[in-house]
């Protein structure tokens, strides 16, 4: 069968130190009418590293949401 269709998108350091992160994710989902499956965050493992505590905890809402992460050397 088909794979299903996922937007992967590139987040940057700065995005991830807002606190709103995930509710604004949602908010942008809903106005797409797209499930939260279909969407693919992706990070380096710099960003990651720059700020681990505030990475987890937004990471921890938005797995919690459905949407996936990815760590990504790009």
């Amino acid at each position: 069968g088909s794979r299903p269709f996922v937007l992967r998108v590139n987040l940057a350091a700065d995005q991830l130190r807002h606190d709103d992160l995930p509710s604004r994710v949602q908010a942008q989902l809903q106005e797409a009418d797209m499930p939260p499956e279909a969407l693919c965050l992706e990070l380096t493992e710099s960003t990651l590293l720059a700020d681990p505590v505030a990475a987890i905890a937004r990471f921890e809402e938005l797995r919690a949401d459905g949407v996936g992460l990815a760590i990504d050397d790009f």
